[in-house]
């Protein structure tokens, strides 16, 4: 099955990189695409690069899939993007396609830092407006919004804290911590979206707690979304309290709606975190102890541990009433 997997990931990275080098050898336009094709950093790459894709005539940006085709149909019109013939659909592994894409020489991003776009009124008034003139909103997800409501999204793979390989080291490994931090704020009085699609464990994990008659407040956004569009997300997050749970890519859309977020169990990212704006996202980070020696886990000292496998650590989660504290602080409630 893996033979397979692997097999098709690279026939589809293949194609796009053949149609890459048809496409730069005989067109007129210059291409606009980022490095990674992840929700999170798509939708931070073209609104950062919006006003620079806009005045310029002869560019285009490739859209590749179900991932980056979000943000750019929000946006920008259909005369800014052409979309790749090998369209890589929701179902496919796309950060595998990509991770495979990155390699070939026919794939030639746009390179900018566009981590350090701000969550400006101008940011937000750009997604509102389009939003507003392109907006199809699923009438479940309406109803659910006419209540105070949190977002939570929760990352889980495994109850191993040491497990700091690729995303999971933004993961929760306690569950009864989340089942914990649900339970105190349906007793504030408020209702539960939970964010997460098919392919995130967490939501059937969720499934399982014993949360009695408190089901009726707390619903999934996978039930209540037609199509898991862009628009019922920022409909979501528009209407909603805020946002709590592990560090993902719909956080961007949250901090770019001015909304506020309490990220917990998340590794420091030294270039990333200084620049965000710290009255909307407020960090809670995962811990290591070393030789005796606690600080706080940031991604040098990932790097460090992954390329040193004889290296003995210990991963410290955020503790439960820590977390409590901050989201009592941030959301006054």
């Amino acid at each position: 099955m893996k033979i397979i997997k692997n097999f098709i990931i690279y026939i589809y990275a293949f194609l796009i990189n053949a149609w890459l080098l048809i496409i730069n050898s005989f067109s007129k336009y210059k291409y606009i695409y980022p490095e990674y094709v992840s929700f999170g950093d798509t939708y931070m790459f073209y609104l950062f690069q919006y006003l620079e894709i806009k005045k310029k005539k002869k560019a285009k940006i490739i859209l590749f899939g179900g991932t980056d085709s979000k943000i750019i149909k929000l946006i920008f019109n259909k005369d800014k993007y052409i979309t790749n013939p090998f369209y890589i659909f929701d179902f496919l592994p796309d950060h595998s396609i990509h991770a495979e894409l990155r390699k070939m020489k026919n794939f030639k991003p746009t390179m900018c830092d566009y981590t350090k776009l701000r969550n400006k009124d101008s940011i937000r008034n750009l997604i509102n407006i389009n939003f507003e003139k392109k907006k199809n909103v699923s009438n479940k997800l309406i109803n659910f919004c006419k209540k105070p409501y949190f977002l939570i999204f929760i990352k889980y793979y495994d109850k191993d804290y040491n497990n700091i390989s690729g995303s999971a080291s933004r993961q929760t490994s306690d569950l009864k911590k989340v089942e914990n931090i649900i339970k105190f704020l349906l007793t504030k009085k408020y209702n539960i979206l939970v964010i997460g699609n098919q392919f995130d464990k967490s939501i059937e994990e969720i499934k399982k707690f014993n949360l009695n008659y408190e089901n009726e407040k707390l619903d999934f956004f996978i039930n209540l979304s037609d199509n898991y569009s862009l628009f019922d997300q920022l409909y979501a997050v528009n209407n909603s309290k805020g946002f709590i749970g592990n560090g993902c890519g719909f956080t961007e859309p949250v901090y770019f709606q001015k909304k506020k977020l309490v990220i917990f169990d998340y590794p420091y990212d030294p270039i990333r975190d200084p620049r965000h704006n710290a009255n909307y996202k407020k960090f809670l980070y995962k811990k290591v102890e070393i030789n005796g020696e606690t600080k706080i886990l940031d991604i040098p000292f990932i790097e460090k541990i992954l390329k040193n496998k004889d290296l003995e650590y210990k991963v410290i989660d955020t503790e439960i009433d820590i977390i409590k504290k901050e989201i009592k602080n941030t959301f006054n409630i």
